[in-house]
């Protein structure tokens, strides 16, 4: 996660099939350009992110799940 702009871009990848992937921030009001996504094997996403929360504040809030726990999360 880095400032980017007037926002953060949020860069992802990974060596392994990531299915249904959720970015969230936890109570913190952000703005996620995209959410419950894939990424292939050796992919790299990157996501804008727009938020007043400081980076500091949003690396710390930052959980990255599947979309199953991340709903069964809320619902709780």
């Amino acid at each position: 996660l880095r400032q980017k702009g007037d926002g953060y871009a949020l860069t992802l990848r990974s060596k392994a099939l990531v299915r249904d992937l959720w970015v969230s921030f936890g109570d913190t009001d952000v703005s996620v350009s995209d959410n419950a996504f894939d990424i292939l094997p050796g992919q790299e996403v990157t996501l804008t992110v727009r938020s007043k929360a400081t980076l500091d504040t949003l690396r710390k809030a930052l959980k990255i799940e599947d979309v199953a726990d991340a709903m069964q999360g809320r619902a709780q």
